[in-house]
C-alpha cells in the first residue's frame, strides 16, 4: 500500500513539472531580469572582473510622491554594489559579538554602572 501511494506521489510531481505554470507578463520580464543578472554574473566571472548589482538608491533625492497613487515611489537613481567588496556588504546583528567586559565598574558593553555578565569591582582612586 505505502510502495503505491509513494508512486502515485512521484508521478503527481512529474505531471505537475510538465504542466507549463501560467505567467503574467509581470512575472515573464522578472523572470527574463533573473537569468538576465545571471548570465552577466557569470560573463563577468568569466572575465576576471568583480559581478555587480545595480540596487535602487534609498535616499530623499530619489524619492517621488505620485499625487494619483498618493504614495512615495523610488525614482531611477541606482547604486552599484561590488559583489566582492566587504566594505559594501550588510554586517547581521546576529554575527557581531558585543565588546568584552573590563570587569570595571563601568561596564563597555552595556555603559551602565554595574555589568550584568560579571560583578562589578570598585574602582580605585588612586593607584599606589
Amino acid at each position: 500500500m505505502a510502495k503505491k501511494a509513494r508512486k502515485s506521489a512521484a508521478q503527481a510531481a512529474n505531471g505537475s513539472a510538465k504542466k507549463s505554470a501560467n505567467l503574467t507578463d509581470r512575472d515573464k520580464k522578472t523572470l527574463k531580469d533573473l537569468v538576465g543578472l545571471a548570465d552577466r554574473i557569470v560573463e563577468d566571472a568569466q572575465k576576471k572582473r568583480d559581478p555587480y548589482l545595480d540596487i535602487p538608491a534609498r535616499s530623499l533625492s530619489n524619492v517621488k510622491y505620485n499625487k494619483t497613487k498618493r504614495f512615495l515611489e523610488l525614482g531611477r537613481a541606482t547604486n552599484r554594489r561590488q559583489l566582492f567588496n566587504l566594505s559594501q556588504a550588510k554586517a547581521s546583528s546576529s554575527s557581531k559579538s558585543p565588546p568584552a567586559c573590563e570587569g570595571f565598574s563601568i561596564c563597555s558593553s552595556t555603559r551602565s554602572k554595574a555589568c550584568a555578565r560579571k560583578p562589578s569591582i570598585p574602582r580605585m582612586n588612586a593607584i599606589r
